[in-house]
């Protein structure tokens, strides 16, 4: 699959305009939240007073937003427009040092200084303004369910997941980010992604390709229950949110700095006609190390602790069953694979996935009358697991070669060759 994420730098023009370079012009003052303490407001003072050399001849005010977005005030932002986006170069241009400086100063003189009495929401307030400013250099983690849906968690593990249902796919503790998806059976042992709903900083962002919420079949995008067309636009959401539509591809930016891009895709095939279906990626940072869980991982950076299930029980990672050298191997090594090979699908589809399936209070989805979550939930799905290693030589070799052809990656060309043979859809 490809990811159609922009460059770097103009990925994080989009992103980070909004809280890291108001587009306040002349230097006017930033308001501070009133639950900010003396020692607080001094270090903004400081702050600000050493980011003006660094800000374009003053025309804008580089901390203006991160306060704003730190203190949940979405207000400035949404009156600036998307337009100053790429005012984040004033911010760019201020030396990793003084950023430096600045992270250490909340670490030490607020956050873990005993001499300074803090509130609950100024705790909260230096964590995110700390978290932010470390954002354009910080290092990614990309997670992703797509096609029939192959999973690579954010720390790099690959599974497949063929199970009906609505899932967690990734969320974080504080719940401000939480992305679910609907996947529904297309075979007897396969199933896609139809819908995907997320709660964008308290905003609810939907997109369905089948069985839609309400009787706008033609219109994908659903925002807080109401539909947004789907023309090549982006749009500022009322809690920092940002929604950036592309042709098929929906760009989801939390004001926090999270990321999920969804591509509606359409597959053709003799074996089930024609198929919508979605993909989803979702990138987070490693400045909220350890703090996400779902589907997709912890994104700690250890492969190895991925498949936690919601109670905390862990389903250990499997190695690769099988290489392509494998498959084109004899009978009996094959047949010992796939006795393997179904023991860990079981486990992970029922010890695992099931634990990740979402209830009626925790859905995020809108529904038409009389459904809720148990409408789309199949607990016996899959009725037969599919194997690579049950398919006849040729039939994965002419996959391969159509896979070839295509520059399909060396890690991505099982589910490239798994995704040919079920649907004949090349």
């Amino acid at each position: 699959m490809k990811t159609s994420f922009t460059q770097p730098y103009k990925q994080i023009c989009i992103l980070l305009f909004s809280f890291l370079c108001s587009s306040i012009s002349g230097q006017e003052e930033t308001t501070l939240p009133n639950y900010l303490g003396e020692e607080s407001t001094n270090l903004i003072s400081v702050a600000q007073n050493n980011m003006n050399k660094w800000n374009n001849n003053n025309e804008f005010n580089p901390l203006g937003n991160i306060i704003g977005i730190a203190s949940n005030n979405f207000s400035v932002i949404n009156e600036n427009s998307i337009g100053h986006a790429n005012i984040i170069e004033n911010l760019l241009h201020v030396p990793a040092a003084d950023l430096n400086e600045l992270y250490f100063q909340i670490t030490n003189e607020i956050l873990n200084n005993n001499n300074v009495v803090l509130n609950e929401e100024e705790i909260n307030f230096w964590n995110v303004f700390r978290r932010l400013i470390t954002l354009s250099t910080a290092e990614v983690h990309i997670g992703k369910s797509y096609g029939d849906p192959h999973l690579q968690t954010y720390d790099g593990y690959k599974y497949d997941f063929h199970s009906v249902g609505e899932f967690t796919l990734t969320t974080n503790k504080k719940g401000n980010f939480d992305v679910k998806v609907r996947q529904e059976a297309v075979t007897s042992s396969l199933s896609i992604n139809t819908a995907t709903s997320m709660n964008v900083n308290g905003d609810t962002v939907g997109v369905y390709v089948k069985n839609y919420p309400d009787e706008f079949i033609n219109q994908p995008i659903r925002v807080n229950g109401e539909v947004l067309e789907l023309n090549n636009s982006t749009s500022l959401l009322d809690n920092g949110g940002i929604i950036e539509i592309k042709e098929k591809n929906i760009t989801i930016f939390w004001p926090t700095g999270e990321e999920v891009l969804v591509t509606i895709a359409r597959s053709t095939t003799s074996k089930f006609a024609t198929t919508n279906f979605i993909n989803v990626v979702s990138k987070v940072y490693t400045s909220n190390k350890g703090e996400y869980y779902g589907l997709l991982g912890n994104a700690n950076g250890d492969p190895s602790d991925d498949l936690k299930s919601f109670g905390g029980e862990f389903i250990k990672p499997a190695l690769a069953f099988y290489n392509i050298d494998d498959l084109l191997s004899k009978k009996k090594i094959k047949k010992k694979i796939t006795k393997e090979e179904k023991k860990y699908n079981v486990n992970l589809v029922t010890e695992f996935g099931d634990s990740w399936r979402i209830s009626n209070m925790s859905s995020l989805f809108h529904y038409v009358k009389n459904e809720n979550t148990a409408t789309y939930t199949n607990s016996f799905f899959p009725t037969k697991q599919f194997s690579l290693a049950q398919v006849d030589k040729k039939e994965i070799k002419i996959a391969k070669k159509e896979c070839d052809l295509a520059g399909v990656a060396s890690d991505e060309m099982m589910g490239c060759i798994s995704d040919i043979i079920v649907t004949q859809d090349n």
